[in-house]
């Protein structure tokens, strides 16, 4: 029965790579499939055993492929795409549709008065709290994303957007809001598997921002929002903790306190790395594409999307 379940189990593993790879052919006209096992799994980040590890990561990737082709910027691409194809089969009306709604699409989201409008009425939902006024609990917990590793050409761990995360946690640590932090992110789904996770990298940069070292507690394996919910129970768990101070940015704040409410009785919300702040008035400018804004617009677009995702999974829940 092991030996029928564990062919059983390998020949899932390898329908579900060649779906994979079949997806990557049609978008590269590269034919995987050709190719040894090795070349093909490397190309496409999968590790080379059949213990299951691809199996549970192939779900994590088809979810990040998904998000790119239905972002502002994938949507347009695609419709744009599908409408040449209609214009080289003489399908002229259609494809003319279909390119006008692309470029209507990606124009909208390019649009910094419209950006503005979306990401402004997300982060509105969490408003600003100073640190004073902050309540206390037993740990803060950071969730990455705010720092780069000291690659070639850095000589340094830096900061990228999201790096107010990790000064607003150094912030409410040393105004005595809590006497641990919680780092929880690993290193992602594409990335170099030499890469330090970010907690550690973060981890270091907390100890430059003067806190202690033995003070932060790392999850050193997650990928995700969810994972991060996931991993960090199992440290709040062995500490006894019941309370804690969830800093991300407001922009991500709904979807990670969404997944947290599950791990820990009281989760209060410590937001920053807010992308709007109030400016003058407003000029023509604004009505014209920006590849700023469309960058907001699909971090946007992602948390909306990502709300969305956890709404029907709640709902599937409860009805099962």
């Amino acid at each position: 029965m092991r030996s029928l379940a564990k062919s059983f189990a390998e020949e899932n593993l390898f329908a579900r790579r060649n779906i994979l790879y079949n997806m990557f052919a049609a978008c590269t006209r590269h034919t995987l499939l050709s190719e040894p096992r090795e070349s093909q799994d490397k190309l496409l980040g999968l590790p080379l055993d059949l213990d299951g590890k691809a199996l549970k990561l192939m779900p994590l990737m088809l979810t990040k492929i998904v998000t790119a082709i239905i972002s502002p910027l994938g949507l347009s691409l695609f419709l744009a795409l599908i409408a040449g194809i209609l214009f080289w089969r003489e399908w002229k009306k259609l494809g003319g549709i279909l390119l006008s709604l692309a470029i209507a699409w990606l124009w909208l989201w390019s649009t910094p008065v419209f950006t503005d409008w979306v990401v402004g009425m997300i982060e509105s939902e969490f408003p600003p709290v100073p640190v004073e006024e902050m309540e206390s609990a037993d740990a803060i917990v950071l969730l990455g994303g705010g720092v780069m590793s000291a690659r070639p050409p850095r000589l340094y761990t830096e900061v990228n957007a999201a790096g107010d995360r990790v000064l607003h946690a150094a912030r409410l640590y040393k105004a005595g809001k809590a006497r641990w932090i919680i780092v929880s992110g690993g290193c992602g789904v594409w990335s170099d598997e030499n890469l330090e996770p970010d907690s550690i990298i973060t981890r270091a940069l907390l100890k430059e921002l003067g806190v202690p070292e033995e003070a932060v507690l790392t999850e050193d394996a997650s990928r995700n929002t969810r994972e991060n919910a996931l991993f960090t129970k199992r440290l709040l768990d062995d500490h006894g903790f019941k309370k804690i101070l969830l800093v991300t940015s407001a922009l991500h704040m709904r979807r990670a306190i969404a997944e947290f409410q599950h791990v820990c009785p009281q989760v209060c919300p410590a937001p920053t790395d807010y992308e709007m702040a109030k400016s003058g008035p407003r000029m023509l400018l604004v009505f014209l594409p920006d590849a700023g804004a469309l960058a907001d617009g699909s971090k946007a677009f992602k948390e909306i999307i990502g709300c969305v995702v956890q709404m029907v999974t709640a709902t599937l829940s409860v009805a099962s």
